[in-house]
């Protein structure tokens, strides 16, 4: 592989909705958490791989839908900052670093804290790595915790990765590549720091529990007429301590994720129905009266806007 084989992009302080759109083969989804929240990014795509690095203004939650014979890997920024947040990380189920094919990944974007993601098709894994040592990389997938990782070895990683990102991207200053910083050599040594020996059970927080199957049961049934007392049943827990968790992890309570949940998917839907009503039905808005103006808090128009622009976007795409 080498640089004439790959495609370099560079976006530079967009608005979340065109940064989801420039990732749509990965099924990008972003929530918002605050308003107008912007993404910086610099992307190397080729055969069987896409490297990207970026950078929220503001926090919000990503989502991923894994493509089918693809692996995707979530690594931190090369600073102890960055790591530090990183190994902090809520996980469980799907808010594992490491996603698999049909997995939907679901990770925090805190601002200030970059982060790499390398999505690798599976036959250039299986090219690096032996059978035996994929499945066990595979098993792991839903026990292994960032924690558990060598800080200074994923730094190391992270930070060969975005060196090779930097110096093929034209628009930055150019910088020199790590000795042997092939990328099918970075993609094995990026993987191989997953490859724990004793990984043990996961010990998960009591927090973690409650955060990831809150965010896990939204996700699944946020077009319901759910409401707190349902997602507090799920979990198993009180509404006091759902409170607690979703104001320490996102400042706000988990009624005021919900819906910005559902803002952001009915900003999705208004793309793909056609209709501010049935948007609003397939997201589980079920009130009005004050959508339009939430919504352009979070995306700086109201619906009807998008909705024109939308149907422009697709006009100019129809045949001649």
């Amino acid at each position: 592989m080498n640089p004439g084989d790959i495609r370099t992009t560079e976006f530079r302080d967009i608005c979340i909705t065109e940064f989801d759109s420039a990732f749509e083969r990965l099924q990008s989804s972003n929530v918002p958490l605050a308003q107008l929240p912007r993404v910086s990014a610099l992307a190397l795509r080729g055969d069987g791989f896409e490297l990207l690095w970026r950078h929220n203004s503001l926090p919000s939650i990503q989502e991923w839908v894994v493509p089918a014979g693809h692996w995707l890997l979530h690594l931190p920024h090369p600073s102890s900052d960055a790591l530090t947040a990183f190994q902090a990380h809520p996980e469980g189920c799907q808010h594992s670093l490491l996603g698999l094919p049909g997995d939907e990944p679901a990770w925090h974007m805190s601002a200030e804290q970059p982060c790499l993601v390398l999505a690798t098709s599976t036959r250039i894994l299986e090219s690096l790595f032996q059978t035996e040592e994929l499945d066990s990389l595979q098993q792991q997938t839903r026990t292994l915790r960032r924690s558990q990782l060598d800080g200074q070895k994923l730094l190391a990683v992270s930070g060969a990765l975005l060196a090779h990102l930097q110096a093929l991207c034209p628009s930055q200053t150019p910088v020199a590549p790590p000795a042997d910083a092939g990328l099918t050599s970075l993609i094995r040594l990026a993987y191989s720091q997953l490859a724990v020996t004793q990984p043990g059970e996961p010990r998960i927080s009591n927090r973690d529990r409650i955060l990831t199957q809150a965010l896990d049961f939204i996700r699944r049934h946020y077009a319901r007429d759910i409401c707190i007392a349902d997602i507090v049943n799920h979990v198993h827990t009180t509404t006091r301590n759902l409170q607690i968790v979703f104001k320490a992890q996102f400042g706000m309570s988990p009624l005021q994720f919900l819906k910005r949940y559902r803002l952001s998917r009915f900003h999705q839907a208004l793309r793909r129905h056609g209709s501010v009503t049935a948007a609003a039905v397939y997201s589980g808005l079920r009130h009005m009266g004050r959508v339009s103006d939430e919504y352009r808090k979070l995306f700086g128009r109201n619906p009807l806007e998008s909705l024109n622009r939308f149907r422009s976007e697709n006009a100019d795409l129809a045949p001649q």
